[in-house]
């Protein structure tokens, strides 16, 4: 099997000069001597000893507007640095001083310590400043902070970093891996596929499948294998219509490029699994999805539905009933566990007002008990725009509506609350 090939196959892992590091060599630390001379004898005590980074005179506080200019010692009178305001003035002129970015960090002796740019000074002018009761510039070493953190995890999934270097995926699949909130990978004993993997107690499908007796490459309108017609002429999913779909099958002579052999035949859309804040895993289009277009399958460990109700809670989210074909007066024999098995349904995530409709189709046997499971836009789909399917359709909860309320009914179901922030949200996933 084919695998996509890496859209930017000269991406590297990003250079270690660019990747802020912690240390403790105090040579790399920038001092500054503003406004006092040391004496010989103190200069070596300094040194000769490990000590926190000088703080300049800037104040020691860390005030994103400060009244201290960095050209000026901290008066003697002030025996300790008191907190300032962002906008206290101060010094002989009264001029207000901005801390422009947090730009390294350091930890001596289990002190805190962040390197500070001061806007309109350069670079020889930063000081260290420690993280006290004094320093009040949270804001800029949390975007600090953070700016580390994306380079760091833009070493582990580099930009254009193809799916197919992770897992056996059809060269089809055009998909990338963005990471650009934590430090979560994606999991390694995932197995892609896309189809079916038959688990222990599974027979082969039953249902006689006969050809059509269409002639040519391409089928028309009148197919015995559509029944009714699901696709437009622009092979589309006509949504409206509430059939299952049945496209043609290996017994026919059309060739896989017949009308009526969309999902077996695919969709390149070019696909980003990228992290979430709340979510974990999802999944984005990187072109428009227009309605009624074919997306993927939902493929799997094809599962008993006895053997279903034993597997981990964790797994529940990636369960799929196949029940579309089964009148609700019987049983559901079997079901999809996409947790260790699947392809890029694997990371689609739920939605109270979804974007995706899924579908039974059928193409190489007739067991209603086993059919295949299709997810189609059912509305056009913006570029960068989530790919969501609802888990519960029909589910109506009435969950009280601030999601972090005690008491509700459905607090055992707390595992399982709703995040896609749509104005119809029913707050859980589940009953």
């Amino acid at each position: 099997m084919e695998v996509v090939e890496d859209i930017q196959d000269d991406v590297s892992m990003a250079p270690e000069s660019e990747i802020i590091s912690v240390g403790d060599n105090n040579d790399a630390y920038q001092q500054s001597e503003k406004g006092s001379e040391k004496s010989s004898a103190e200069q070596e005590t300094d040194n000769s000893a490990e000590s926190a980074p000088a703080t300049a005179s800037i104040p020691a506080l860390a005030s994103q507007s400060t009244a201290k200019p960095a050209t000026e010692p901290v008066p003697e009178t002030e025996t300790e640095p008191s907190s300032v305001s962002e906008e206290e003035e101060g010094g002989e002129g009264g001029d207000i001083y901005t801390v422009e970015a947090v730009v390294d960090d350091r930890i001596i002796g289990g002190q805190k310590y962040y390197l500070l740019k001061w806007e309109g000074y350069g670079s020889e002018e930063n000081t260290w400043e420690p993280v006290d009761d004094n320093f009040q510039c949270m804001d800029l070493a949390n975007d600090y902070e953070r700016r580390k953190k994306m380079k760091t995890f833009g070493a582990l999934y580099p930009k254009g970093f193809s799916l197919s270097r992770l897992y056996n995926v059809p060269s089809l699949h055009k998909i990338r891996v963005i990471n650009e909130v934590d430090e979560a990978q994606l999991p390694e004993d995932f197995v892609y596929t896309d189809g079916y993997i038959r688990g222990k107690g599974v027979p082969y499908p039953s249902g006689v499948v006969f050809p059509c007796s269409c002639t040519g490459a391409k089928c028309g309108v009148d197919c015995e294998c559509m029944g009714v017609s699901c696709y437009d002429d622009r092979g589309r999913l006509c949504v409206e219509l509430r059939y299952p779909i049945h496209e043609c099958n290996y017994l026919c002579k059309c060739s896989i490029n017949c009308p009526n052999r969309i999902v077996q035949r695919g969709n390149p859309i070019q696909l980003d699994v990228f992290r979430t804040i709340l979510k974990g895993w999802g999944v984005r289009t990187r072109r428009i999805i227009y309605k009624g277009e074919y997306v993927c399958r939902y493929t799997g460990e094809l599962i008993t539905f006895e053997e279903s109700t034993l597997r981990d809670l964790e797994q529940t989210t990636y369960l799929f009933d196949l029940d579309h074909e089964i009148p609700r007066k019987l049983d559901n024999h079997y079901a999809i566990d996409a947790c260790k098995y699947g392809n890029v349904s694997h990371f689609l995530n739920h939605s109270c007002d979804p974007n995706l409709e899924i579908r039974a189709v059928y193409i190489n046997h007739l067991d209603p008990l086993m059919h295949e499971l299709a997810f189609f836009a059912s509305k056009d789909i913006a570029v960068e725009e989530e790919l969501t399917f609802d888990y519960s359709p029909g589910l109506n909860i009435n969950a009280q509506s601030d999601p972090q309320d005690t008491g509700s009914p459905l607090d055992e179901s707390k595992n399982f609350r709703c995040y896609c922030g749509t104005s119809c949200c029913r707050k859980y996933i589940f009953n």
